[in-house]
Parts: structure tokens; C-alpha cells; sequence
């Protein structure tokens, strides 16, 4: 977790949340597994951000790539969107190659 957390607190470049791929389909970041997971499960990004208990603005950076969660939120996320274990785990492995 703290190589994550390092790694978007140094991160300058900003990138898109949903740059598209093959064929025009989204690629699959970090911003874009947050939002569709929050519009799944039927939360505004105030909802979701006041069960997380931060401010919305947060969100809103997740979801457009301009921002990582901290550790704790982080886990916090996890809980409230219900991640599975393979979802946990391809979470931090877009984080830490910088798929934000």
C-alpha cells in the first residue's frame, strides 16, 4: 500500500479517466472501474463520498483521473463498493503501474 500511495502522491502527469482502446471501447483504469462501480451499485458521488466520509470534490477527482485514494479510504472504498478479492487485487495493480 505505501508504494501505492507514494506513487500517486508524486504523480505530476495527469491522465484522462477513460481513454479508449480497441475499437473505441474504454480502457479499463483505475478512474473508470470507480465510477462504474459507483453508478452499478446506485450512488451519487455525494452519497458515496459521504458514506466514505470526505468531501465529493474527492470523487470527482477519482472518476477523472486527476486523484488517488490514501490507504485508509482506499480500504473503505473496497468495503462500500464490494469488491471481490480479484477485483481488490487488479484494483492495486492498476494503481501501482499508474492506470489511474
Amino acid at each position: 500500500y505505501q508504494s501505492i500511495a507514494y506513487y500517486c502522491r508524486v504523480k505530476e502527469k495527469k491522465m484522462p479517466a477513460y481513454k479508449t482502446g480497441v475499437r473505441g471501447r474504454p480502457k479499463k483504469t483505475f478512474a473508470y472501474m470507480i465510477k462504474s462501480r459507483r453508478v452499478t451499485r446506485g450512488y451519487s458521488q455525494r452519497e458515496l463520498a459521504a458514506l466514505l466520509g470526505i468531501d465529493h470534490t474527492y470523487v470527482s477527482h477519482w472518476e477523472n483521473g486527476r486523484r488517488c485514494p490514501n490507504v485508509g479510504i482506499l480500504h473503505d472504498l473496497v468495503e462500500v463498493l464490494e469488491y471481490n478479492d480479484k477485483e481488490v487485487r487488479w484494483l492495486l495493480r492498476t494503481l501501482a503501474e499508474g492506470k489511474v
